[in-house]
């Protein structure tokens, strides 16, 4: 399976399976989104999360989609073939389950924030804010203040029809990590990448970006500049006060999302401003 270039806009795999880290992070930082969105539900915590200019990062354990970060494939005939060509000191049983645990458990210690590309998708207002009932934060991504290393942990999810073939990956990798050598950082790289962005492509109308940090859960700092707040059009007003406050406090617009007129032909919500 090939990763298509409509699907990636960019060369930031084909650079990592060649170990050009540097080509692939440009690539990768060309391909970021100016503005990108997150849907939430109006909730306490999430609520204090935003106000403390932060992030709430969330096990992919806890995801809608069954193959979250389960994107890949290899078969037991390529395993075999990897086995006998090496001198593995245990048993094939025990080295098809060994890798089986590490790819299950590679995202275990690794928390995921979920972003979009589009503040006007129907989907996601319904799914990701209570059926609008939450909102929407609008970051600005490309910030002078903002330094690399929180830029580059933006990836880019990936929509294939089928599973990604990760044999090329296990055979350069497996001989390194069963003989204790230290892994090249391409390669770790290529892990995050397509363990955790890997998608099916019935999920491709979320336009989805990942925010990804390794041994990191919880409220995480996101130094993104928060440039307005949208409610929902079903967002309760007796908590309009509050998101006044935060949208004072972080200094960005407030709006609530309105549908448009019947004499209006557009599929869309408008926002109207209140701070």
């Amino acid at each position: 399976m090939e990763l298509k270039e409509d699907n990636l806009g960019i060369d930031y795999i084909s650079f990592l399976f060649q170990g050009k880290i540097e080509k692939a992070i440009e690539c990768k930082r060309n391909a970021v989104a100016p503005r990108l969105y997150k849907f939430e539900p109006y909730e306490e915590s999430r609520i204090k999360t935003l106000e403390l200019s932060k992030v709430f990062l969330s096990s992919p354990r806890v995801f809608n989609d069954v193959f979250d970060t389960k994107g890949i494939f290899y078969s037991e005939e390529f395993l075999k073939k990897v086995y006998s060509n090496n001198d593995f000191d245990i048993s094939f049983e025990d080295f098809s389950t060994a890798i089986e645990a590490t790819l299950n458990n590679f995202y275990e210690h690794s928390g995921i924030a979920c972003f979009s590309e589009d503040l006007y998708n129907f989907p996601m207002w319904g799914n990701y804010a209570d059926n609008r009932k939450g909102f929407c934060t609008e970051y600005e991504i490309f910030d002078k203040k903002v330094e690399d290393y929180f830029l580059d942990r933006l990836y880019k999810v990936i929509y294939l029809d089928k599973k990604y073939n990760f044999e090329k990956i296990l055979e350069a990798l497996l001989p390194k990590a069963f003989n204790g050598e230290t892994i090249p950082q391409s390669a770790d790289m290529l892990l995050y990448s397509l363990l955790g962005t890997i998608k099916h492509n019935s999920w491709s109308y979320e336009k989805e970006w990942r925010y990804i940090i390794p041994e990191k859960f919880k409220e995480q700092d996101f130094p993104f500049t928060v440039k307005a707040i949208y409610l929902g059009d079903r967002f309760n007003e007796e908590n309009y006060d509050r998101m006044k406050e935060i949208s004072k406090k972080l200094n960005c617009e407030l709006y609530k999302m309105t549908a448009p007129k019947h004499f209006d032909i557009r599929y869309t919500f408008i926002p109207q401003r209140i701070i």
